[in-house]
Order: structure tokens, then C-alpha cells, then sequence
């Protein structure tokens, strides 16, 4: 049986087998016994050259020229002026920073799915390792050939013909920026209250402002293009009338994101701060419906009661007793994805006087017990 292998990093592995073979002194008409790591990838080349047939060998002219790097912080990278950035997570922000630059390209080729499909692309980056590895496939590096498999892989999928090219590190400027760049406004709220709100005005479908690692619910629009975002720039989206929308937006946007709901006649819940100075300020409240946002989390009271210990099981804190009386709102208490502890009393609500279990971490009034006189 004759192999032929199509690719450096096949030849690598076949090759690093018959040197096995060498030191162990097996004869040629022996059996050479693979690994199953060297399966597994000799079964994805194998399936990977499907999508190669009819394939040209020698590139065409470059389509779009695509420009990657990472910080310690985050990645960036720039598509004929269109803009993608990332922060990373703490685990991330700890890789070497060629593991870095090497993700930066991959999450760039799914940021820009849809521009490069079909594409003859000319990757610029100012690491060798990088282009190295993209171009010979693999390398001695286990996670950097995890990586340039990803990479292929998606490339393949995506019918996308991409070319390496090292540059120096003062032409990478732009996305050097955005690698680096620090948004004020990329906040995130506080993820009870944020399912507090979504119980009371929710379920909300998409989250107008934030980024892959600030957004509250899966679907989310973001400031620059990100693998995972439903759209870029939210004031520019069509389909706020289609949603439930969550918006916790940088303050000088505020009033653009009022006209924007005002126009497609959109059902929103705005994080906005108290600014009576404001003239948005009137707008929202001429346009807020009965479930104001007004209504605030201050006026409900806690009363000193929860289930912590045992699911279910409210009893007093000061005594460990289980409750003699109750007086729970309608369908409460709902341990509201699994986060509810401690019980209130809500005087915001046409229910008032009624208990609801409640995140414990808000900070609301309490009651004080005292002596009967």
C-alpha cells in the first residue's frame, strides 16, 4: 500500500514514525503501529482533502489583505478598514504571546466570516512563529499546531485561500491599537441584578451594548466585530422592534438609543442614570409604559428570612426556625434560576406587602425586629 501524504505536517508525523521505528530496530516488514493522536490526524487530512479537489495549487490575485495582532490584554485586527477586537480572559491573558497572535488570527477569520468567503486573503502579522506555523502547517509546538489546525480547518470550511506574510512591528500599527485598547464603557452590570431585571421586565433577547465577555444573554450586538456578535453598532440595527431589548449603553449615547426605540416603536429596558439636568431624562419618561424603571430596588425591604441551608426550607435568621407564617407573592417563591436565597417584602408592586425569595447580594432596606410593648 502506497501513501501519499499531502500536506507538511502529515509528512511530519509519518516521519517522526519511521524514525521510531529506526531506534526501536524494527525491520521494514514490520507493522508500523500509529498512535491514536497520529490516527485522529491522519483522519482529518483525510477528510480535509475532500474539500480540496479542484482546488488551484497557485494562488490568484489577493481579494482582501487581513491584519492580526494581541497584547497581554486583547487581540485586533483590521479587513479593509473594518475593525474586529477582543479582550481576553484571565487564562488567555497568561499564554505566551505567540499562542496570543496565533488565536488573534483565528478569532479575525471568524470575526470576518462572511467578508472573506470565497476570498484569496493576505494575512499580515508581525510574528514569525505565526505566519511560520500557518504556512508550514504545524510545528514542534503542540498548542501552536493545535492552533494551526483551527486555523485550517476554518479556512477549509470557509473556502478561503489564505497567504502569510511576516511584517515589521512598526506597520502593524492599527491593529496594535486595537489589541490595546481600553474602552471605558466597557462595563458590565452586576449578573443579579441583571437577572432580577430580566425576571420583572424580561425575558430580554438581545443585549444592545456589549462584547463577548460583558454580555448579559448569547445574543448581543458589539462596538467592533467579535466570532460571536449579532451585529455591529446597535444604533445602526434594523430589528429593535423585533427584540426584547436589554441596553446598558455608554451615557452619551443614551439619547440616540431613545430615538432609535422611539422610531421602531421597540419594547426596551434602559440602564440610564439619574440626571434630572437631562433632557432625555423627560423622553424617557414620556415614553416608559406602566413598569417604569423608575421603580426602584430600594424601596422592596428584607425581612430576614432564607433557605439557604436547605432548598425550600426558608427559616429566620436570627432564630434557625422555620416559618410559622407565610405570605408569598403569586407564583413565589420561584428560586429564579437557581439564585434566590433570602426573602423580601416588595412594596414597589400592585402585590404590596407580599414576600418574594430574592438574590441575596442586593442592597435593600431591611425591617428590624423588635419587642412587642
Amino acid at each position: 500500500m502506497r501513501l501519499y501524504v499531502a500536506s507538511r505536517i502529515t509528512r511530519k508525523i509519518v516521519i517522526e514514525k519511521y524514525l521510531q521505528t529506526f531506534k526501536a530496530e524494527i525491520v521494514w516488514q514490520d507493522n508500523l503501529t500509529l498512535d491514536e493522536g497520529t490516527i485522529q490526524d491522519l483522519q482529518w487530512w483525510e477528510k480535509a482533502l475532500l474539500s480540496w479537489n479542484g482546488t488551484k495549487v497557485v494562488h490568484q490575485a489577493i481579494d482582501l489583505q487581513l491584519i492580526t495582532d494581541a497584547s497581554s490584554t486583547g487581540w485586533g485586527a483590521v479587513l479593509e478598514q473594518k475593525e474586529a477586537r477582543g479582550l481576553w480572559n484571565q487564562e488567555m491573558s497568561l499564554e505566551h504571546s505567540n499562542v496570543r497572535k496565533m488565536m488573534a488570527v483565528l478569532l479575525a477569520l471568524k470575526s470576518f466570516r462572511s467578508q472573506v468567503h470565497n476570498k484569496v486573503v493576505q494575512l499580515l502579522s508581525d510574528n514569525i512563529s505565526t505566519v511560520a506555523y500557518i504556512h508550514y502547517q504545524g510545528g514542534s509546538s503542540v498548542r501552536l499546531t493545535q492552533l494551526a489546525t483551527a486555523i485550517w480547518a476554518e479556512l477549509i470550511d470557509n473556502k478561503v485561500s489564505l497567504v502569510a506574510k511576516h511584517i515589521a512591528g512598526s506597520q502593524n500599527v492599527h491593529s496594535d491599537f486595537l489589541s490595546r485598547l481600553e474602552s471605558h464603557s466597557d462595563w458590565k452590570m452586576n449578573t443579579g441584578l441583571f437577572q432580577y431585571l430580566d425576571r420583572v421586565w424580561g425575558p430580554h433577547t438581545i443585549d444592545r451594548c456589549a462584547s463577548f465577555l460583558t454580555k448579559q444573554i448569547p445574543c448581543y450586538n458589539s462596538l467592533f466585530y467579535d466570532p460571536f456578535t449579532s451585529g455591529i453598532d446597535c444604533l445602526g440595527q434594523r430589528d429593535w422592534w423585533q427584540h426584547n431589548n436589554f441596553v446598558n449603553p455608554p451615557f452619551k449615547i443614551i439619547p440616540h438609543v431613545l430615538r432609535v426605540i422611539i422610531d421602531q416603536s421597540a419594547e426596551a429596558t434602559v440602564i440610564a442614570p439619574w440626571w434630572p439636568g437631562k433632557p432625555w431624562l423627560q423622553t424617557s419618561h414620556a415614553k416608559s409604559n406602566d413598569r417604569t424603571a423608575y421603580r426602584g430596588l430600594s424601596t422592596d425591604c428584607w425581612v430576614g428570612g432564607s433557605d439557604k441551608d436547605e432548598e425550600g426550607t426558608f427559616v429566620w435568621s436570627h432564630s434557625a426556625q422555620k416559618f410559622a407564617y407565610i405570605n408569598w407573592s403569586n407564583n413565589q417563591p420561584d428560586d429564579y434560576r437557581m439564585n434566590e436565597e433570602c426573602v423580601c417584602l416588595l412594596l414597589h408592586s400592585q402585590t404590596t406587602t407580599k414576600w418574594n425569595d430574592e438574590y441575596c447580594g442586593f442592597k435593600l432596606n431591611y425591617i428590624c425586629e423588635g419587642r412587642r410593648t
